[in-house]
């Protein structure tokens, strides 16, 4: 989930967007029309989202996970830290919070390795985002 938003703070802006709309002095009006529109289009999104997302970061997870035994860069208290905090990552913000630290220590390192494995990393940052952009299409063909 790519919203800097968390889903509580979606559901906020969603239901003032309802509330507005609804409040509007011409609610048949183009403009609050629109705007219940867009609300519902953001919360068939948000459920996607919500529904689906889960496994794709665990899959993401796994795949950063399994590589970071082989980066000679990371001491082993880095390497079990962050192993420890993507495994425990349920949320994309705190998932990319640790592959920002991840990719740093990677930068800091010269080693072709440690410049593969951030290659690596930045791909499967790649096929997450390809993976939930698949996950909203493939709501939108079934709605349409």
């Amino acid at each position: 989930m790519f919203s800097p938003l968390t889903p509580a703070e979606v559901v906020a802006a969603i239901g003032a967007t309802a509330r507005e709309a609804a409040r509007a002095t011409d609610p048949s009006g183009e403009f609050a029309r629109g705007q219940l529109l867009s609300a519902a289009s953001a919360s068939r999104h948000l459920t996607v989202e919500l529904a689906g997302y889960g496994p794709l970061l665990e899959a993401f997870v796994a795949e950063v996970v399994l590589p970071l035994e082989d980066v000679a860069a990371l001491t082993a208290w880095e390497r079990a830290d962050l192993v420890d905090r993507l495994g425990e990552a349920r949320d994309a913000r705190v998932a990319g919070e640790v592959v920002c630290d991840l990719l740093d220590a990677l930068r800091a390192d010269a080693s072709p390795a440690a410049t593969v494995f951030a290659g690596e990393v930045h791909a499967a940052l790649r096929r997450l985002a390809d993976a939930e952009v698949a996950l909203l299409a493939a709501e939108l063909e079934g709605a349409a």
